[in-house]
């Protein structure tokens, strides 16, 4: 409870307690863009964020809006994280 005596609220609910079902953890929220998935390809294949940047010719500023984007969809928090998610997933092709 909280000091004013109101109970405090999950803001999600713990695994398997979904009614209907939710999303598991690692479970992408919603599909990445055809960009995003091109960035993700790009991480499996270990290219910095400049490189990217290069490849894709967008500015490594938009390259890293495009992996933040990445991690939350992916539910993750680094590069390594999302390269096997994404291989798991088959969203990328292996390196």
């Amino acid at each position: 409870m909280s000091t004013n005596g109101t109970p405090y609220v999950l803001a999600r609910p713990p695994v398997g307690a979904c009614d209907p079902p939710c999303a598991q953890p690692n479970e992408p929220r919603t599909k990445l863009t055809v960009r995003e998935t091109q960035v993700l390809t790009a991480i499996v294949k270990g290219m910095s964020n400049r490189r990217i940047g290069r490849e894709l010719r967008i500015s490594e500023h938009t390259v890293k809006a495009h992996i933040r984007s990445i991690f939350h969809k992916l539910r993750v928090v680094s590069r390594t994280q999302a390269a096997i998610i994404g291989l798991q997933a088959g969203v990328v092709p292996p390196a």
